[in-house]
């Protein structure tokens, strides 16, 4: 059932995040010339701790039996968050660990086989 939430928000933001993805790379990229470098570590960085916080909401959903749903509306906003951020962001030639970033965000909540 969540899964189908998610796809739901996912579908949701895709028309605006697929508007706003040029220009959010353009601005990316040129705040990055412009601090050599500096802000692409700061919003790598923001994306791992994303990363942590939906890998730390599905070990709760896993192990919590009670509040399945409480947890998952409380990961789902930084979910959708990961997915527009990683769509900004540029890996310069590397698509594994970009694939790897959208797997994370679009699959929440997962379990034990991640």
């Amino acid at each position: 059932m969540l899964h189908f939430v998610n796809k739901i928000i996912s579908r949701i933001l895709i028309i605006p995040t697929a508007i706003l993805t040029p220009i959010g790379t353009l601005i990316y990229t040129i705040l990055t010339l412009i601090t050599f470098g500096l802000y692409s570590k700061l919003i790598h960085w923001i994306k791992n701790k994303l990363v942590f916080i939906v890998i730390e909401f599905s070990k709760l959903y896993e192990t919590n039996n009670l509040a399945l749903q409480i947890v998952s509306i409380l990961g789902l906003p930084f979910a959708a968050l990961g997915s527009i951020i990683v769509s900004f962001v540029s890996y310069y030639n590397d698509i594994p660990e970009r694939t790897y970033d959208i797997v994370i965000f679009e699959a929440f909540p997962f379990c034990k086989v991640f």
